[in-house]
């Protein structure tokens, strides 16, 4: 679970530098936008940008929560700590929420305002790196060998004091 959670800590940034780049995606639109005159044409132009952008990153950001339900899944799973099954659950319920948003942005061909998907998309992807963040931690501490507080040597002195054994 250590590797596929750190590999889920890489993607989340790379979530983060997704929605960086839809940003700069953005700023060029208006920029385009601005320089030109005719902006009646160029300000549908910029719509079906924006719906484009939308698509795009819905399909993306449903396969991604795909891959993060599997993760919450797991370390629902596999992990016995009460904080990695607190993370899990709630992460499982954002992802499923995201997950049906991103197929609701696709039914309607991404003609929600994008300032809502977008954000949807930026708190998902930060939310997703703090709780990679913490499974990783559990998923250390759970692997982590516990000390009974005997060691093996106490043990064999014991014996040898017990039984007289020389």
């Amino acid at each position: 679970m250590k590797a596929l959670n750190i590999f889920g800590l890489i993607l989340a940034l790379v979530l983060v530098l997704y929605c960086i780049d839809i940003i700069r995606d953005i700023s060029e639109l208006m920029e385009e936008l601005q320089r030109r005159f005719d902006y009646r044409s160029l300000k549908s132009s910029f719509f079906i940008g924006l719906q484009n952008i939308a698509l795009d990153g819905a399909f993306v950001f449903i396969l991604i929560c795909l891959f993060f339900g599997v993760l919450f899944g797991g370390n629902l799973k596999n992990v016995r700590r009460k904080t990695t099954r607190v993370i899990s659950i709630i992460g499982c319920v954002f992802t499923l929420v995201v997950f049906i948003f991103n197929i609701y942005i696709i039914t309607i061909a991404g003609k929600l305002n994008f300032g809502v998907i977008y954000l949807s998309w930026a708190l998902f992807a930060l939310i997703t790196v703090a709780f990679t963040i913490v499974l990783i931690v559990q998923t250390v501490r759970f692997n982590r060998p516990k000390k009974t507080g005997v060691e093996e040597e106490d043990i064999l002195h014991s014996v040898e004091v017990d039984f007289e054994i020389e």
